[in-house]
């Protein structure tokens, strides 16, 4: 693959941050923003690239929310997809930035699978930046419980408590990330 966007945007964002918003605004306005060199990989290719560059992605939480537990399944159907991106990068035309979006992200745990995302995305452009949201904890937290009440879930189970883990996630991706390329916002 040939670099052929000036830059990549990971959107990490936490869950509770908007991120299916930012999402469905994207897929809504693809056209529109592929006009202005804006391009947004199809939605099936962004959970499964965690996946795809974990040791163990079995504890990922994509393949954990669906079921997949099998490693030699979970390896099969992520090389499947990364052939599916492949070609459809290699398909489209160039642009100035190239767009992946899964609040996933953040529950990547192995540093070397963002050293392996950060790899694949140099290949393919200029500059890679990760654009990160998080909310305050009790605003999180709050949501959280809410979000689990609705869903018909323990509100507060003590063995999952509705904290998230911002400074250790946060110090594994600027660990890999050059800092200047990391966004952050709440």
């Amino acid at each position: 693959m040939n670099k052929k966007f000036g830059r990549i945007v990971i959107h990490v964002g936490w869950d509770k941050t908007g991120s299916k918003s930012i999402q469905k605004y994207f897929d809504e306005t693809r056209e529109v923003l592929r006009s202005k060199g804006i391009l947004y990989a199809p939605r099936m290719h962004h959970a499964f690239l965690g996946s795809y560059f974990m040791e163990s992605p079995q504890h990922y939480i994509w393949n954990a929310e669906r079921g997949m537990n099998d490693l030699r399944e979970i390896k099969l159907h992520d090389e499947d997809q990364f052939a599916e991106l492949a070609s459809w990068i290699d398909e489209i035309e160039g642009g100035k930035v190239l767009v992946f979006s899964y609040e996933g992200f953040i529950s990547i745990a192995e540093t070397q699978a963002f050293v392996r995302l950060k790899s694949f995305c140099e290949d393919l452009a200029d500059q890679v930046q990760v654009l990160i949201y998080v909310r305050s904890p009790l605003s999180y937290a709050c949501s959280a419980i809410s979000q689990r009440t609705k869903c018909g879930r323990q509100s507060w189970d003590p063995e999952d408590l509705p904290i998230p883990g911002y400074k250790q996630r946060l110090s594994i991706i600027s660990s890999v990330f050059d800092k200047k390329y990391i966004v952050t916002g709440k």
